[in-house]
């Protein structure tokens, strides 16, 4: 049992470079459910699966940021939804360590692995403030371009990350207690994403390549007998910006663009907390 809280990004640039548009969606102290099982092949080989996902949806929120002015570095329209349900999120995590050093008390092993993420969330609502865009535009009623969305369905998000990775584990042990930090790395991240936007009938699906992951996590755990163990583990995932193009699609009539170049942008970082029991066989 733990909990899940972090930020995913979701970036649009416009052929010069310039970023046009920025969404941030936050995962708030959602509570997850995790389960790992391990295999020892041999003395100096591990097998382990492990993986996690949400107990159903828990409320976020989402800033939608634009700039439509090059000549502004202020943003120039801005949208909150405070309702924002993180709907499911969920990663799946097989890998193999090599045990390069390995005593009584202390392992140390290179390890190979391949992981699979992804997150999903629905604006409902919301507040928008277009009044600097209006006043950019010499607008005479720009109080008119603040206000409320109505409470329905507005934008649908997903992000979905495919990973091989390297990386290292050290265990320590003394006494009863077991402590253990897991490195891991890419450089090979293959990232998507699914943009839904309802009132703009408007659908578009990016994806990009060779960005780069970043884990760390610590575990401590204390043995109650020589098999069963109470553990808790902090754990930070880190899935840098990767750019790469899109394809928007009009829902109304169908018709489809390709943007190619490195218009759309992709990253995500998040924590966890869990909490649990590990029993040896």
């Amino acid at each position: 049992m733990g909990w899940l809280a972090g930020r995913a990004n979701e970036y649009v640039y416009g052929e010069d470079g310039r970023k046009l548009s920025q969404l941030d969606w936050e995962i708030k102290n959602t509570p997850i459910i995790k389960g790992s099982i391990s295999w020892d092949v041999s003395a100096w080989l591990t097998f382990e699966a492990n993986g996690w996902m949400t107990l159903g949806p828990r409320n976020s929120t989402m800033n939608d940021f634009d700039w439509e002015n090059p000549k502004q570095t202020h943003w120039t329209r801005w949208s909150y939804s405070p309702k924002t349900p993180l709907n499911y999120a969920n990663e799946f995590n097989i890998n193999s360590y090599i045990w390069l050093l390995k005593n009584n008390s202390f392992k140390v092993a290179g390890v190979i692995g391949y992981q699979q993420a992804q997150f999903h969330w629905t604006t409902i609502g919301g507040y928008y403030d277009y009044r600097r865009q209006c006043i950019n535009e010499g607008g005479n009623n720009c109080q008119a371009a603040e206000g409320n969305f109505p409470l329905t369905p507005g934008i649908d998000y997903k992000q979905e990350f495919s990973v091989p990775y390297i990386g290292s584990k050290i265990q320590y042990k003394y006494n009863n207690w077991e402590f253990n930090t897991l490195l891991k790395y890419s450089p090979w991240v293959l990232a998507k994403d699914h943009d839904e936007h309802y009132r703009r009938q408007l659908s578009f699906r990016e994806k990009t390549h060779n960005s780069e992951y970043y884990s760390v996590s610590a575990n401590i755990a204390y043995y109650m007998t020589p098999q069963l163990k109470f553990f808790s583990e902090g754990i930070w995932n880190k899935y840098t910006q990767g750019r790469g193009a899109a394809q928007m699609t009009n829902n109304e009539n169908r018709s489809s663009l390709y943007l190619g170049g490195d218009v759309a942008g992709i990253e995500n970082k998040s924590y966890q907390i869990t909490l649990g029991i590990a029993y040896q066989f």
